[in-house]
């Protein structure tokens, strides 16, 4: 199985007791239908230095809202040095990413080879999800979970490395998030952010244009699809985190 990872990413079957889906012929069996009323009138991002989790819980996350924490990543890193210190790891250096998208090379890879092949361009553009349980728990202990969040919500399931340097595009990247909470932290530079508005909410809630700078969080919900632009002529770094609640 693992020599078919090149040519199909099966890592997200890993758990299921089939591998192949059951055919469902209900063209809706799929949908999930969220309350649109809770985002038609969103104009702005509300944005706090710092929050309260209940205020977080109640008036944002069970209500769909997106907002920014501005001084939330005290605690992580400000520079991509810390990649160096993830790759000594053999437990991350050998695990492959899910949901890779990049354009310095084909195929599926080791962590490892992906960030020590990033040396090699001075335009580039990177995301992947780490999906294996070491790597996960290698790379919480530089991104850890930020003190704002609810204790009663789950562990971070599932996080991200976003990195770009110099890459000019107009076109925005999309991000397959898959749990009901994700949390987007800009370690350094910026990052240009379109939240959509997904399924029945599509036709009748605005797309939302954020533009997060060095230090702030963005936090929203499954309500919401993710897309990304890295800015322009200069280097960027970013990491999602993923939770249920």
């Amino acid at each position: 199985m693992v020599k078919i990872l090149p040519y199909f990413d099966w890592r997200y079957l890993k758990n299921k007791r089939c591998l192949i889906e059951k055919f469902n012929t209900s063209p809706n069996s799929d949908k999930i239908f969220f309350n649109c009323d809770l985002c038609e009138n969103i104009n702005k991002i509300d944005v706090y230095e710092k929050i309260d989790q209940e205020i977080l819980r109640q008036r944002y996350i069970e209500l769909d809202i997106p907002l920014i924490v501005s001084k939330a990543l005290d605690k992580w890193p400000k520079n991509s040095s810390f990649i160096e210190n993830l790759i000594l790891d053999d437990d991350f250096y050998f695990s492959y990413p899910c949901k890779l998208s990049t354009n310095i090379l084909k195929g599926s890879r080791k962590a490892g080879n992906i960030l020590e092949k990033v040396k090699l361009f001075d335009e580039f553009f990177l995301h992947f999800q780490n999906c294996a349980p070491d790597a996960m728990r290698i790379f919480r202990k530089f991104t850890y979970r930020p003190d704002f969040l609810p204790p009663t919500y789950s562990p971070i399931l599932y996080n991200w490395l976003v990195w770009n340097k110099n890459y000019n595009t107009t076109n925005y990247k999309l991000v397959n998030l898959v749990e009901k909470l994700a949390v987007f932290g800009q370690l350094f530079g910026t990052t240009y952010i379109q939240l959509i508005p997904r399924q029945n909410c599509a036709e009748i809630c605005p797309i939302l244009d954020i533009k997060l700078n060095a230090g702030e969080v963005l936090i929203f919900t499954s309500m919401w699809d993710l897309e990304y632009r890295p800015k322009e002529d200069s280097e960027n770094m970013a990491v999602i985190l993923e939770t249920r609640v």
